[in-house]
């Protein structure tokens, strides 16, 4: 997982995910916005057997000089293992 380290104040934003594969069926994929090495509001779930990609665009959270921001995937029992791609809007 990597970690961005902020050197400006700002808001994170708009959490779009994709992946490579789908899940399967009755499987997901969560990604979770981790900030300071708790999880916040900001998630994603992509789950069954068809969709592959997703966003939120309505959970936000603020971001301080020195915070460490990642984005946690979690895989569930039997889903697909596949690559996984995000991105956050930053706002300043």
């Amino acid at each position: 997982m990597t970690t961005y380290l902020f050197t400006k104040a700002g808001v994170i934003r708009d959490l779009v995910c994709w992946c490579g594969a789908v899940a399967g069926a009755g499987e997901s994929f969560v990604y979770t916005v981790i900030k300071n090495g708790v999880a916040t509001s900001i998630t994603v779930t992509i789950s069954g057997a068809t969709e592959r990609s997703d966003e939120d665009t309505t959970n936000t959270v603020a971001v301080d000089v020195g915070d460490r921001i990642s984005v946690q995937v979690v895989n569930s029992a039997g889903g697909a293992s596949t690559t996984h791609l995000a991105s956050l809007e930053f706002e300043m």
